[in-house]
């Protein structure tokens, strides 16, 4: 075996010797190391596992409160769409019914009317059914409360007749006026204010105006004046 070196000489044989044997001690050295870093590496490898197996935790977690905040944010906006869409239904039928007072709302138009008796009104209406049935309740309430109806002046052309009451003027208006000239404010704005507030209580689109009046407007009465039913 005279290839392998220092095979034949004693004192090579015994560098050789102690060559190798260092040798093995350096790799069982470096097994040793190389155990502790494979376990360490190990050890590392669980946590950053758990690590991620966390995060993804919190990610589903994170994901799935905020799919349920996102549902009841749907379920919310679908319950106030749902509400809208109901009071919605509500006012069409509302505005679709006519406007109508009852029997308590008439009593307290002519308990107001008690309060200033003898007070002349004039009435104008729409020609239209709906606000002729309107004027009628209201012209009923006013007259049992002691109030004078009286007519729009003599040879106006455009007049809705009727027995055994006055004619009343037409007009081309949208919703109810209750008006008094300011010259008679300081007798008719209570009863003007009053009548108009009872009608809005009852749901009619009412408004009271004191303030000076057309020329050809008799400045002596209360005008209430029923136009079509506001859409």
């Amino acid at each position: 075996m005279g290839w392998i070196p220092g095979w034949d000489s004693i004192a090579s044989a015994g560098w050789w010797s102690g060559f190798y044997f260092w040798i093995s001690i350096s790799c069982l050295i470096g097994l040793g190391i190389a155990e502790v870093a494979s376990h360490r590496y190990g050890v590392r490898k669980d946590e950053l596992v758990s690590i991620e197996d966390d995060a993804k935790d919190k990610r589903h977690d994170a994901d799935m409160a905020r799919l349920q905040h996102d549902t009841a944010q749907t379920v919310e906006r679908a319950a106030l769409l749902e509400k809208e869409a109901a009071e919605a239904r509500l006012e069409l039928a509302r505005l679709k019914l006519p406007r109508n007072l009852t029997v308590e709302q008439q009593d307290q138009i002519s308990q107001i009317a008690r309060q200033f008796p003898g007070t002349p009104f004039v009435l104008t209406i729409f020609n239209d059914p709906e606000a002729i049935s309107l004027m009628g309740q209201i012209e009923d309430s006013l007259v049992a409360g002691g109030w004078i109806e009286q007519e729009w002046g003599a040879g106006r052309s455009i007049m809705f007749t009727r027995q055994d009451k006055p004619s009343l003027n037409l007009n081309s208006l949208v919703g109810l006026y209750v008006q008094a000239d300011a010259s008679k404010s300081d007798e008719f704005t209570a009863p003007v204010v009053l009548i108009a507030n009872l009608l809005k209580a009852a749901g009619i689109a009412a408004l009271s105006q004191v303030g000076p009046m057309a020329s050809e407007m008799d400045k002596n009465v209360i005008f209430i004046q029923v136009g079509k039913k506001p859409m």
